[in-house]
């Protein structure tokens, strides 16, 4: 938690601008090619443990996690794609991105899949922001210290389980097999705290997909809002989504064996 300013408050403004303080931690994050089996098992079985809590949780969280509206989402691609078309001289973002909208939007008007009709629950709270770059590591590979509450949220488990070991395992470059291994190790260690069963995981698993491919928040961001800040994030959401695609079945039959 942060540190108290002498008012009591959690945060302070300065320059317009606010800042909370936390104490110092003497633990160490990993990137890349860092991060240890021991690391991976620790990261799922301490998301398990907080899913586990979350289940009973009745903090008055208002945030709940929502799906998608098809609509909406082919709506707001039309005017990103607009918005490119009015580009003389396209930059190498613009051209990647028109090219992953395009994408997406193929398949979302082949997906019809609502989320009404796949019937999740918002039934625990979860992190919502849970990966290797929000938590601590001790000596020994375990983690210590989760942080960056900012998007907990009531939502399926499922969600944040496969997003978390997809991003844990650092699906943002060209895909190894080392990687793909390590979302294994993940479920696996994740299964043993917090178990499901296989007809759960494949569900949740194309929800997962689906959610990902009518995710156009990068676009959004850069050319409907004038914020190029996360420009950095498209191209792991472009490597992400076609390894997805190309590989769906092939990566259930792996992962849920």
């Amino acid at each position: 938690m942060p540190i108290n300013t002498k008012d009591g408050n959690s945060f302070f403004e300065l320059e317009e601008s606010f800042y909370a303080l936390f104490p110092f931690i003497d633990d160490r994050q990993m990137q890349g090619e860092q991060i240890t089996n021991k690391a991976v098992i620790s990261l799922a079985e301490t998301l398990a443990r907080m899913h586990l809590l979350g289940r009973d949780a009745k903090i008055p969280v208002s945030d709940s996690f929502k799906m998608w509206d098809r609509q909406k989402r082919l709506s707001a691609i039309e005017q990103i794609l607009e918005k490119i078309s009015q580009i003389k001289n396209k930059s190498d973002f613009d051209i990647r991105a028109e090219k992953n909208i395009l994408f997406k939007k193929n398949i979302i008007e082949s997906k019809k899949e609502e989320y009404e009709n796949l019937k999740f629950n918002n039934d625990h709270l979860i992190h919502g922001d849970y990966m290797i770059q929000n938590v601590f590591f001790d000596g020994n590979d375990n983690v210590s210290y989760v942080f960056d509450f900012e998007k907990t949220q009531y939502a399926p488990r499922f969600f944040e389980l496969f997003r978390a070991m997809i991003y844990s395992s650092f699906f943002d470059k060209e895909i190894t097999e080392a990687m793909v291994a390590r979302t294994k190790l993940f479920l696996d260690s994740y299964l043993e705290i917090y178990p499901a069963t296989k007809e759960d995981l494949v569900e949740n698993f194309e929800m997962y997909y689906l959610r990902s491919a009518h995710s156009v928040w990068v676009e959004e961001e850069h050319y409907l809002r004038n914020n190029d800040r996360v420009d950095e994030l498209l191209k792991s959401d472009i490597v992400r989504v076609n390894y997805l695609t190309n590989n769906l079945e092939s990566l259930k039959l792996f992962l849920f064996k």
